[in-house]
């Protein structure tokens, strides 16, 4: 049975770099802009430019998901 995936948003929150309200507030621009025709933005994008979160925080949420994804990768691996 496959786990589900911990998303950006719930893992920028669990580090404190967020609130819960800052990441509604993205998640909310970012369906705006999505319904405007805008070029869609990745919630961590636009978390930058709000200056909600730092480039190091950025990088660091996508390392772990990065980390997390190969880790499942690799125990659904059959030799």
């Amino acid at each position: 049975m496959k786990k589900e995936r911990e998303l950006f948003g719930m893992i920028a929150q669990r580090k404190k770099y967020v609130t819960a309200e800052g990441v509604e507030k993205a998640l909310t621009l970012q369906a705006q802009r999505d319904s405007r025709g805008e070029p869609h933005k990745l919630l961590g994008i636009l978390m930058l430019e709000l200056e909600m979160l730092s480039s190091s925080q950025l990088l660091d949420i996508l390392q772990e998901m990065q980390r997390k994804e190969i880790k499942e990768n690799d125990s659904f691996r059959t030799f």
